[in-house]
């Protein structure tokens, strides 16, 4: 029963390292849209409507 126990908070963390790491990856990758297509001129709402985020997230990012 201990070994169980361990093997599933093993494989608990292992899982949470690997759900954080996508999340960091998917964040870097909106953050560089949102940069982008600042730097094409788009306006925070375009930005926003284009990105699927709030105007207010659109901000945050820039800021």
């Amino acid at each position: 029963e201990a070994g169980l126990a361990e093997g599933r908070e093993a494989g608990l963390a292992e899982g949470r390292e690997a759900g954080l790491a996508e999340g960091r990856e998917a964040g870097v990758a909106l953050a560089k849209k949102v940069f982008r297509l600042s730097a094409e001129g788009r306006t925070e709402t375009e930005i926003a409507v284009e990105a699927g985020i709030s105007p207010d997230e659109v901000q945050k990012i820039l800021k």
